[in-house]
């Protein structure tokens, strides 16, 4: 019985080094949580496996846990959840998150630019004197018979507040009078240059029209 015992003992020992050796071992693995692996199937694990940088083996706590050695980091996530690293080469996630309590001025939500005005007209109105005013979507594409804004026209329905529009695209924004000066610039003020500047008419004053974020950053600080 003692022998059995000793043989017992002896196969795990083995099977525990062979399955922790250096060789098998992962360099990292992530348990205790929920991992969206975005495979094929859309499976959902509890842990992963990691060796030179590469994901060798997804499955339970206990499978991977069996995949460490005592060179291995242990990564305990708590119930938490891991998901897919992305790489995308135009991604605006802090703008969008930004830009979530502007005024939802976009062609998605309006069928037409008196509808869209409108909608400002009634957020302004509801806006305390001074406080700034962020309207965001503008869209001549998706709204073709849309108007640009003058500053003339933003000061009229802007009367008494700051007021910023910004395109769709991100790369266009429009300001009133009250904004322009709120942020001390004015027809001599120079542009930043590369592709970024502020529109004129044909005497040099300044016409609301905003190119390029490097102009729009002192209206955007609010």
């Amino acid at each position: 019985m003692r022998m059995v015992r000793l043989l017992i003992l002896l196969s795990l020992w083995v099977l525990l080094n062979v399955s922790c050796s250096s060789e098998h071992a992962a360099d990292t693995i992530f348990i205790g949580g929920t991992v969206l692996t975005v495979d094929e199937n859309n499976s959902v694990v509890e842990a992963i496996a990691i060796k030179d940088g590469m994901i060798i083996q997804v499955g339970t706590t206990t499978e991977i846990s069996a995949m460490a050695n005592s060179s291995t980091k242990i990564i305990e996530l708590k119930g938490q959840t891991l998901v897919p690293g992305f790489i995308a080469a135009h991604e605006h996630p802090t703008l969008t998150a930004v830009f979530a309590e502007t005024i939802d001025l976009s062609a998605f939500t309006f069928n037409s630019p008196d509808d869209m005005w409108q909608h400002l007209k009634q957020q302004i109105a509801l806006a305390d004197k001074g406080d700034w005013i962020y309207g965001m979507g503008l869209d001549p594409v998706l709204m073709p018979d849309l108007v640009l804004p003058s500053k003339a026209f933003l000061d009229k329905i802007a009367p008494n507040n700051p007021l910023v529009i910004v395109s769709q695209t991100m790369h266009s924004f429009w300001a009133n009078s009250t904004a322009f000066a709120e942020v001390s610039i004015d027809n001599q003020t120079a542009d930043p240059g590369n592709g970024s500047y502020y529109g004129r008419d044909q005497q040099g004053n300044l016409n609301g029209f905003i190119s390029e974020s490097e102009a729009a950053s002192p209206f955007l600080d609010n």
